[in-house]
């Protein structure tokens, strides 16, 4: 199995908080001309809780009309309400997209509540489903033995993207599951676990950072594609200088627009409320991290 980029791709509003459909297909059509294997909508990067159910319902199936089939689209379907959830599920896989859950954040979640909501959803579809696991917003933990058991109840439950801190997380999940189902698709959600994530066995990474660098990422999963150990070790460590901008502010999509307009992209860099400010210097502080990482990609 090749490893593979998806982007969980910025969302475009215009000044009034209001979807930019035009804004969001030049996003869509950079990251596809530069090589990304695929689009996450509303993912944590797409600032997903500032849509309501109509907005998303629109926005994923403007998408998938625009991306026409030129890369796999998968689409964030998560509320705090489960009927809700359930509802946007039908409809992505209407659309011919598949369906991205994330438990409901907040409360968090034992085992069995865990078990019980994605094996509701998957059982209540025959499209296919992806579990987005993120401990550090939803405060519970999708762990192997669990992810094991959705997988062996549900065949329709065909992947994970494990945004969690400690790379042996992935390492388990990979190790439990992939021997009896070799197909599953396990992917990192933290950009530098890219390497570890595909030489454990893993599919890949859905990487924020690939919104701003698609170039970079794509000449990543290139040369690990390639075996190419010299593009490798380069690659990775643009990717590990890029990692700095995560540090600079708690909503990293206003940066990420900020520096995507770099490329010409004539996009909105409004983000949610109120979220859409940054403090002096932080904007030029990313423009030199970009720089830096561009420089030791192209060396």
């Amino acid at each position: 199995m090749k490893a593979k980029i998806f982007t969980p791709t910025v969302s475009i509003f215009d000044e009034n908080e209001k979807l930019d459909f035009e804004g969001n297909a030049r996003v869509w059509d950079y990251l596809i001309k530069h090589g990304i294997d695929g689009l996450l909508l509303f993912g944590s990067t797409g600032e997903f809780s500032a849509f309501s159910l109509e907005d998303r319902k629109k926005l994923a199936s403007y998408c998938v009309t625009k991306v026409a089939g030129r890369v796999p689209v998968k689409i964030g379907v998560t509320s705090m309400l489960f009927g809700e959830t359930l509802e946007m599920l039908k409809y992505v896989h209407e659309l011919g997209a598949k369906a991205v859950a994330l438990m409901p954040y907040y409360f968090g979640a034992n085992d069995q509540n865990i078990f019980d909501f994605y094996d509701t959803l998957a059982k209540n579809t025959k499209g296919d489903i992806y579990i987005y696991n993120y401990p550090g917003r939803t405060t519970c933990d999708v762990n192997a033995n669990v992810l094991l058991k959705l997988v062996d109840a549900n065949k329709n439950i065909k992947g994970i993207k494990d945004t969690v801190l400690n790379v042996s997380h992935t390492k388990d999940l990979i190790k439990t599951v992939l021997p009896k189902h070799p197909h599953f698709e396990i992917y990192s959600g933290f950009d530098d676990h890219f390497i570890d994530n595909v030489c454990a066995g893993g599919s890949g990474c859905i990487s924020g950072l690939s919104n701003i660098a698609p170039d970079i990422w794509s000449g990543f999963v290139k040369a690990i594609n390639d075996k190419d150990l010299t593009q490798l070790s380069k690659y990775a460590k643009a990717i590990n200088k890029l990692m700095e901008i995560y540090a600079l502010d708690t909503n990293f999509s206003l940066i990420f627009k900020k520096l995507m307009n770099l490329d010409g992209l004539d996009i909105s860099e409004r983000a949610i409320f109120p979220y859409n400010s940054l403090k002096s210097g932080l904007y030029e502080k990313a423009c030199e991290i970009l720089k830096d990482a561009r420089k030791i990609a192209k060396n």
